[in-house]
């Protein structure tokens, strides 16, 4: 990729809007925020509701893009609990969510129409997470976000992943109905790259300094929890 992008996640934080600054306070003070590779720096034990940080925050409405023809997005747009997560594409605990959690509430929640998640990025690693997150994109123009992300976390990425133009491009045409040659162009496309970078700020302003970081309706859940934590959420949301 150009110097551009190699260094677009390095420079400095956009100012905030007055309604993002607001925001700060709240994520920010979440304890434990820590590396991305920690699934639950807190020491929270997973299988507990402990794992579930009742903090006082606001919904997952007030991050939401709430784009019915978001590509990053799954799940009817009026579906009563909302689902945000901010994830890394080189963070080894976002592809073990996407591995062994996503699938089931995808199939438990999503398919009936109780769920809607966002995916949001947060390059927590820095380095060629940035790229990964344009290649995302550049995968969900042509509608197969969900598709790419799934292939990229079958790969089972470290914060040792190098996802440069070489692996990105030979991982995307793994992807069935991906075009490779639009693919690698819109790499290159400065509104894509403008809106991964926005992205990653506004992740930053908020206080999302680990990954995965996920908002279900009013509830705050950190790290690769198993399915049945994000049950006990969402049916609290429904109740």
């Amino acid at each position: 990729m150009s110097q551009r992008q190699s260094m677009l996640f390095g420079g400095a934080i956009a100012v905030a809007v007055m309604a993002v600054i607001a925001l700060v306070v709240v994520l920010v003070v979440l304890p434990g925020s820590g590396s991305a590779d920690v699934a639950d720096p807190v020491s929270v034990d997973p299988g507990t509701a402990g794992a579930t940080m009742a903090v006082e925050t606001p919904t997952a409405a007030d991050f939401a893009r709430n784009d019915p023809d978001d590509p990053m997005a799954i799940g009817d747009i009026d579906a009563p609990v909302l689902m945000i997560e901010w994830a890394d594409l080189r963070c080894h605990y976002c592809g073990q969510f996407a591995n062994e959690t996503l699938p089931g509430l995808l199939s438990d929640y999503v398919e009936d129409g109780t769920l809607r998640i966002e995916w949001h990025s947060a390059v927590v690693l820095g380095g060629t997470s940035g790229d990964a997150a344009v290649a995302a994109r550049a995968a969900g123009q042509q509608g197969l976000f969900w598709e790419f992300v799934e292939a990229l976390y079958a790969t089972e990425p470290t914060g040792e992943t190098v996802w440069d133009r070489a692996a990105l491009t030979a991982l995307a045409a793994g992807v069935p109905g991906l075009d490779a040659e639009q693919f690698a162009a819109d790499l290159d496309d400065p509104d894509l790259i403008a809106a991964a970078e926005e992205e990653a700020d506004a992740s930053r302003r908020i206080g999302v300094e680990s990954t995965p970081t996920f908002v279900v309706g009013d509830q705050v859940l950190r790290g690769a929890q198993p399915l049945e934590n994000f049950a006990t959420v969402i049916q609290d949301q429904m109740a």
